[in-house]
C-alpha cells in the first residue's frame, strides 16, 4: 500500500502545483510562500484523511483481490495438473491400443483357423455319412435289381417250362395231374 500512496502522490503535488500557473492563464504571480505552505498542508492533511478513511476498504479489496488472484493460480495450477494426467492416461491407453489391436487380430486368427478346422471336420463328417448312405443305397437298388432280375427269370422260366410241358403234355395226363391236384388240396383242409 506504500508504494500506491508513493506513486499517487508525486502526480498529484505536481498537479497541484501547476493548477495556479494554468488557472492564471499562463501569467505567473510571484509565489507567496506561506500560501503555498498552507496548500500544501491543506493537500497533506486532504490526502492523508482519505488514505486514513479508505485504508480498510482498499487494504481489503487488494487482499481480497490477492486472495482470488493466488485461488486462481491454484485452481488453474490444478487443471493443468489434472490435464497432464489425463493426456499421460490417453498416452498410455494410445500405447495399449497397438498391442490390444494385435492382441485382437491374433485371437482373430486362432478362432478363424478353430473355425476352419471344425467345418472341415464337420464337412468330413457330413461327406462320409453322405457316402454311407450313397452305399447303403446302392446295396438296397443292387438287392432290388437283383430280386427283380430272379422274379424275372424265374417268371421266365416257369412260362418256358409251362410252354414245355404244354407242348408235352397230353390231355389224359392233364386231368390225371388235375385229379391229383385237387386231391390233395381236399386232404389239407
Amino acid at each position: 500500500m506504500n508504494i500506491l500512496v508513493k506513486k499517487l502522490c508525486l502526480p498529484a503535488l505536481l498537479l497541484f502545483f501547476t493548477m495556479p500557473v494554468l488557472a492564471a492563464g499562463g501569467e505567473v504571480e510571484p509565489i507567496k510562500w506561506m500560501k503555498l505552505v498552507y496548500k500544501v498542508i491543506n493537500v497533506i492533511i486532504f490526502f492523508g484523511g482519505l488514505g486514513w478513511l479508505l485504508r480498510k476498504s482498499v487494504s481489503e479489496f487488494f487482499s481480497n483481490r490477492e486472495r482470488n488472484i493466488r485461488d486462481s493460480l491454484e485452481l488453474a495450477e490444478k487443471s493443468v495438473k489434472d490435464a497432464k494426467e489425463k493426456l499421460d492416461e490417453i498416452e498410455r491407453n494410445m500405447a495399449n491400443l497397438d498391442n490390444q489391436l494385435e492382441d485382437i487380430h491374433e485371437q482373430a486368427k486362432q478362432d478363424l483357423a478353430t473355425e476352419t478346422e471344425n467345418m472341415q471336420a464337420q464337412a468330413k463328417q457330413d461327406a462320409e455319412r453322405i457316402l454311407a448312405l450313397a452305399k447303403a443305397e446302392c446295396e438296397n437298388m443292387k438287392r432290388e435289381a437283383l430280386m427283380g432280375l430272379k422274379k424275372q427269370l424265374a417268371d421266365m422260366a416257369v412260362k418256358e417250362a409251362e410252354t414245355i410241358i404244354e407242348d408235352s403234355m397230353t390231355e389224359d395226363e392233364r386231368n390225371r395231374l388235375f385229379t391229383d391236384f385237387t386231391a390233395r388240396l381236399g386232404a389239407r383242409s
